[in-house]
Formats: structure tokens, sequence, C-alpha cells
């Protein structure tokens, strides 16, 4: 049926074009959620909301002029299903495209070209969003990247953890001489 081929084609020719993004700033959506805190320790902030969703605050920066934010999806709150990292510098890359927070909106659009949608979020400044990307930024009242996150768009997968081997079986092989 030429119309079912024509129906194919366009949702092929649409995951195709489709960019996710699954790494941002030393992680990565799918790790565990102790990931974050064998990082930073602590979280400065958690939430459970209604939906069943989770988040933890990471401050970064002693000052907190930087911090993550973690969320957990309700269905399996014990992997990353989005990463943000936000606040007014930083000089090191946080493995976006060669942006860094603090960059000018110029070099925003330069890198990521012209938003599909921009939000006014207030005092915060705005958030654009691109359709086909799993990711957003905002662009603060002064005209500078102040976050990027990422978010697990396109993976209705939940990972059997069951089939994960318990960690005295991998310290054994770890460790022995065979």
């Amino acid at each position: 049926n030429i119309t079912t081929t024509f129906l194919l084609l366009f949702l092929l020719l649409k995951v195709i074009g489709q960019t996710t993004i699954t790494d941002l700033n030393g992680f990565r959506i799918g790790q565990f959620r102790e990931t974050a805190s064998n990082e930073y320790g602590k979280p400065f902030q958690q939430d459970s909301f209604e939906d069943g969703f989770e988040s933890e605050i990471f401050i970064i920066q002693p000052d907190s002029s930087l911090y993550m934010v973690f969320e957990y999806a309700a269905e399996f709150t014990d992997l990353i299903w989005s990463i943000q990292i936000s606040g007014s510098i930083s000089t090191t890359d946080i493995g976006f495209k060669g942006l860094k927070l603090g960059d000018d909106k110029k070099e925003v659009l330069r890198i990521l070209g012209k938003p599909d949608k921009k939000e006014d979020i207030g005092d915060f400044g705005e958030i654009w969003s691109y359709e086909n990307t799993n990711y957003t930024v905002e662009i603060s009242k002064s005209g500078i990247l102040s976050s990027i996150k990422i978010t697990d768009n396109f993976s209705n997968n939940k990972p059997d953890l069951s089939k994960l081997p318990k960690f005295d079986t991998v310290l054994k092989l770890l460790t022995s001489t065979n």
C-alpha cells in the first residue's frame, strides 16, 4: 500500500532527523541515580512530585554559582532521566556542542541555530526549545547562556535491572586470577 509506505518513510525520516544528546558535564542519561551522589556527595535538595518524578540538586561551586539538577522518572526512579547544569559561568567544557555557561546568546544562536520556541520565564530570562531534540537552554535577562537541560524524551525502554550481575560476582571476577 502506497499510503503505508509513505507513512513509514515519513516516520523513518523523523527519527533520523532527531538530535539526541545523552551526555552533559560528565554524566549520561540512563546512568544509575547513585552516580551523581558518588561524584558530588549528599544532594543540597531533594524533591518528590505528585506525578512520581523525583529530583536532586547538587551544588558544584561552593558559592552556589554553579549547580546541577538530576531528575528521575516515576517509572524508574533509580536511573537518571534528565540532567541540567545551571549557573552564571563555567570555564570548563561541559560537553554540550562546545558551549559554556556564560556564552553570549549570539554564540548560542551560531551553534544551535534559531530556537523553534522561546518561553518567557520572568526574572530568569527565556527557555529556548528546539524541535526534534532532547535539549533546552536558558538565556538570562542579560543575554547569556545560564542553563542547559537534556531529557530522555526518546527512550521508553526500562532496563531489566535483574539481568545485572550482583556486585559480589563482579568483584570475584575482577580479583580472580582466571
